[in-house]
């Protein structure tokens, strides 16, 4: 079904979308702000001339008519009508083309600083969520069979967040059902039970699937995990030999964060840490200690937030661990 909605998405982008690399489009964003930075300069040294002139004109006349006891005065207030302010409207004598947008068509996903997996996660998009597409990347990836270019996208909101997306997360249509979680690994995943350990000692507080969100009690919200109450300091390992992907703060919730890549494309990552005391490119081996449970980003209490991933797609840990 992703590799159908991949090829719509595919041809509706590639013939909107001017085939610029991520590197093009920053210079060419950067060009332009600049370019409405000295011409916004150049309009308020212009507006100030036409203003001094014209006060200095009144007062010339009032000079004269002194001695009548009348006095002009600008019937308008001038400040209010020459005001100038910043706007985003664009004048250009080239043809401006026609905007594009897609949706979100899983859960959660995330967005990137680079159209590659390689680059560092930012934040997430929900399910259905519109956003614009901004530019094509010219380099393709494969990621669990599917194949596709990446997007750099924008979110509608206030601060206009802005990301990197694979193509087989969008859709030129909005998807009218959230993806049904089996609770089983995606399609192609060789992991087998007994491959991942559990990664700290504790109880399990939330499963994996949809529940009732604890901070924003949100109903019918995905967890793409599972959680793992246990005082703090509590001994997190890994659960599985990899190499550190990321060890650092996630402001989007999880707090002190460490993403450890295994085999291929399954990855695992701990939420929530006290602190992490492996860095970036480390290998690890299964069970050796990676950080320590805490309570840090979005959370209601001392636990590990762990999820397992294969190709981007969140599967259940208690079907795959041991």
């Amino acid at each position: 079904m992703k590799r159908i909605i991949l090829a719509a998405v595919t041809i509706l982008f590639c013939a909107t979308l001017p085939g610029l690399s991520d590197d093009a489009y920053e210079q060419q964003k950067k060009a332009g702000k600049s370019m409405v930075k000295q011409q916004y300069a150049s309009d308020i040294e212009r507006k100030e001339a036409i203003l001094r002139k014209m006060r200095e004109y009144i007062k010339q006349i009032n000079g004269r008519l002194k001695k009548t006891k009348v006095k002009v005065d600008a019937p308008i207030n001038i400040d209010d009508v020459t005001d100038i302010s910043k706007t985003e409207d664009v004048h250009s004598n080239q043809v401006v083309p026609p905007r594009v947008f897609a949706f979100v068509n899983d859960e959660k996903v995330r967005f990137r600083t680079d159209g590659s997996t390689s680059g560092k996660i930012i934040g997430m998009f929900d399910f259905a969520e519109q956003v614009e597409v901004i530019v094509q990347s010219t380099d393709t990836e494969t990621i669990d069979g599917a194949t596709a270019p990446w997007y750099m996208v924008r979110r509608a909101n206030d601060n206009e967040d802005e990301g990197w997306v694979f193509g087989a997360f969008l859709s030129k249509e909005k998807p009218a059902e959230k993806p049904k979680e089996t609770g089983k690994p995606a399609a192609g995943t060789k992991v087998t039970a007994g491959d991942y350990a559990v990664p700290t000692t504790g109880f399990q507080s939330s499963a994996f699937g949809y529940r009732v969100d604890p901070i924003s009690k949100k109903a019918d919200s995905f967890h793409s995990g599972i959680d793992i109450a246990a005082p703090n300091g509590t001994k997190v390992t890994a659960t599985a030999a990899g190499e550190v992907l990321q060890a650092e703060f996630n402001q989007y919730g999880y707090g002190n964060m460490i993403i450890i890549q295994h085999d291929k494309d399954v990855t695992s990552l701990y939420g929530h840490l006290q602190k992490y005391i492996v860095k970036p490119g480390q290998k690890v081996a299964k069970g050796e200690q990676i950080g320590m449970v805490d309570t840090t980003g979005y959370s209601t209490g001392p636990h590990l937030h762990f999820e397992i991933r294969k190709g981007g797609t969140a599967v259940d840990p208690n079907a795959i661990m041991r």
